[in-house]
């Protein structure tokens, strides 16, 4: 699984709300929280109507993700219904890397 960050990509000609095809796609893997910046395969694999398949580089994660769940995403970025997590973007993009591991997470211990 992934939580989508950012996605870009060509609109339909149809339907400009619709993603045709994804360019981009930047998102945590939710096993290994590296933060994946896919562009191309293996990292991002266009499919039929937007959708793409999602592979984490680090761990090897896998997701399919259909186009309308990308479609969606976008259209409510865009208009600002969910906000940036800025605290998980990269404060430069990375280089030809396609992954940027995250940080390691402290654990606190489990009281009882």
């Amino acid at each position: 699984m992934f939580y989508l960050l950012e996605v870009a990509g060509d609109a339909d000609s149809e339907d400009p709300h619709t993603l045709r095809r994804l360019r981009f796609v930047r998102a945590e893997c939710l096993l290994c929280h590296t933060l994946l910046n896919a562009s191309t395969a293996p990292a991002l694999v266009n499919v039929a109507h937007g959708a793409a398949v999602l592979t984490c580089a680090h761990c090897g994660n896998r997701q399919a993700i259909s186009g309308a769940r990308f479609s969606d995403f976008a259209r409510r970025l865009q208009r600002g219904l969910i906000p940036p997590r800025e605290d998980a973007l990269p404060a430069a993009a990375p280089g030809p890397a396609e992954v940027m591991p995250a940080a390691p997470q402290r654990h606190k211990p489990q009281l009882r």
